[in-house]
């Protein structure tokens, strides 16, 4: 028992080993952040990386073997159990073209490549094999049925384009395209953009068009013997059953076309015909995803490591203090085991107490993250304007917060300190500069209006209430403090400076954040056409916010890890003070 005894005692016997508690709490808080944006972005691309597919498709092996019973095959695939909908699809390679031109290239140029990926469906049958409805409502075509794609008669067909595509600015287009029969077959056909889609992934925003079934196979010149290569078939659970629904589907194909290689089932194949999961379809994008998602981890985790090697620079330094109480201990009886046991056991408090502060202050800012973004992108674009308009808070406020930083850090360390009456001083110099600070900081909420979908909706009262919160902040931590003067150094203490370490740190992230942000200002001077400094620009990841994805099995395995190696980087100074002589240590002293 006396082992954790010491342990504890000596995680408080020096303020340096709070260095090491904060080494360890800063690795774990930015390995949380880390991987919940990149969890966030690997759920978000794999949606995106699916995009207008379903969850299986049935594929020809080639777009020129085709299959003319898909009906019979559509009728059969949605009986069977977990399906929520098989649709027919005909895909095909095209050009795409304006009756005046080529959109902003020649024609040389554009019939060098193909343009765009054509797939012609029947919007009846896609309800319920992915989210396509979904897409086309995001566009500006606001339903997905019949009247999708009717237009009058004599028209053009309609075409539906990627949001990408429209930039072209081209409403009557033609497609050319070459099918293979007993000889290439050239193919041309004149159609009208009448809507767009947008799926929030670039490749195929700017790649795919749609027309209905009928209009792709008049296209192709297949009216005479309607054939589809693609059958999109949905499950209701693809993670549970995408597996069994795949292996119902090839059982199927052979009932209705038996193959003479039956061992190719196990690779989805039966005859020409191919049944692929999308996550098949898309292997290599989703496996660039996961490992740049793990190299991500491998690199954060560089920086528990050093929080390792201090711990051994901290704790070795603590050995050589504590020289004394070891002689101590070992004359008393206790073993080099009872030794090492202790110092493993301090090194491995400090990785408790500092992975309890980082997962706090990780999830914290995990979950303000978009917030804090909001608040960079829209104070400093307004603070620019006041700028321009011939105000100075911009230069004031950095001053200001500049010093309301290191009072804060003064006040910050008084609370571990015996009470003082001098800790009223720091306390309201740091009340009055945090709130002067965050007065002119925030001078632009008065005359303040919101421009973008993402801006905040802030009253003008806003500005008083968070000068009057800031401000309190630092005198009621001190109140706190001198009341809990009598049981300061027992564990309701130790909450107490826990407590406050969240509230300066936030205090501190804050001033520091609005700091940059003024320095930024007065150094750059931007325009009148300064959107403001966007940490996270929509036109650049074409995501609208943040993701984030908070994985709890993720944030175990990092606590773990981080204790493991706190334990196995105390092993160094525990070794050593358990060599330590008992006569030769209380001789020194």
């Amino acid at each position: 028992m006396y082992k954790l005894f010491m342990a504890l005692r000596y995680l408080r016997a020096h303020r340096i080993i709070y260095f090491s508690i904060a080494g360890v709490a800063f690795g774990i808080a930015v390995m949380i952040l880390v991987t919940s944006v990149m969890g966030g972005f690997s759920r978000d691309m794999r949606s995106r990386i699916r995009g207008v597919q379903s969850h299986i498709l049935v594929r020809s092996a080639s777009h020129d073997l085709t299959f003319t019973n898909y009906q019979e095959l559509a009728k059969q695939i949605k009986t069977l159990p977990h399906v929520t909908g098989c649709a027919p699809r005909l895909e095909y390679l095209a050009w795409l073209s304006s009756i005046r031109g080529v959109g902003a290239r020649d024609v040389g140029e554009s019939s060098r490549s193909p343009d765009v990926y054509v797939i012609g469906i029947d919007p009846e049958q896609e309800h319920g094999t992915g989210e396509l409805e979904a897409y086309f409502g995001r566009g500006d075509l606001k339903t997905f049925g019949p009247e999708t794609f009717r237009v009058p008669e004599g028209e053009f067909p309609a075409m539906v384009v990627g949001s990408e595509i429209t930039h072209l600015h081209i409403p009557e287009v033609i497609l050319q395209t070459a099918r293979q029969a007993d000889f290439w077959i050239p193919l041309r056909g004149s159609f009208q953009i009448v809507g767009w889609f947008k799926t929030g992934m670039a490749e195929y925003d700017s790649k795919l068009v749609f027309l209905h079934l009928t209009a792709m196979q008049r296209f192709l010149q297949a009216q005479n013997e309607p054939y589809a290569n693609v059958l999109a078939v949905g499950v209701d659970d693809y993670e549970r059953n995408g597996e069994s629904v795949r292996e119902n589907i090839i059982e199927v194909l052979h009932a209705a076309d038996p193959c003479s290689h039956p061992e190719w089932h196990s690779r989805g194949r039966c005859k020409t015909k191919v049944v692929r999961t999308w996550e098949e379809e898309r292997r290599t994008l989703l496996q660039a995803v996961e490992v740049e998602k793990g190299i991500q981890i491998i690199i954060i985790m560089c920086i528990v490591v050093v929080a390792g090697f201090n711990i051994i620079a901290i704790y070795t330094l603590m050995v050589r203090s504590k020289t004394r109480d070891i002689g101590v201990l070992k004359a008393l009886g206790s073993t080099p085991g009872g030794i090492v046991s202790t110092f493993l056991l301090s090194g491995g408090a400090c990785g408790v107490v500092g992975s309890i502060i980082g997962i706090g202050a990780g999830l914290l800012l995990s979950r303000n993250l978009n917030e804090l973004v909001d608040f960079v992108r829209i104070s400093s674009r307004e603070l620019n304007r006041l700028r321009l308009e011939g105000s100075s808070a911009a230069p004031i406020a950095l001053g200001l917060l500049t010093s309301a930083m290191a009072a804060l850090i003064f006040s910050w360390i008084g609370l571990y300190r015996r009470w003082h009456p001098r800790a009223w001083i720091w306390a309201g110099a740091t009340a009055l500069l945090v709130a002067a600070g965050s007065w002119f900081f925030f001078s632009w909420i008065p005359t303040y209006e919101p421009r973008e979908d993402y801006d905040w909706l802030v009253g003008g009262s806003a500005r008083f209430w968070i000068t009057a919160g800031v401000g309190l902040l630092p005198l009621l931590w001190t109140v706190l403090r001198q009341l809990a003067e009598p049981f300061y150094h027992r564990l309701s203490g130790s909450v107490l400076r826990v407590a406050s370490t969240f509230v300066y740190s936030i205090l501190l992230v804050a001033g520091l954040a609005g700091a940059l942000v003024a320095n930024a200002l007065v150094l750059g001077r931007p325009g009148a056409r300064f959107a403001g400094y966007d940490l996270f620009p929509r036109q650049i990841y074409y995501l609208d916010r943040v993701p984030i994805q908070i994985e709890f099995r993720t944030i175990c395995g990092i606590v773990i890890v981080t204790l493991v190696i706190s334990v196995i980087f105390s092993i160094y100074p525990a070794m050593r003070a358990a060599r330590t002589d008992p006569i030769e240590a209380i001789r020194d002293e």
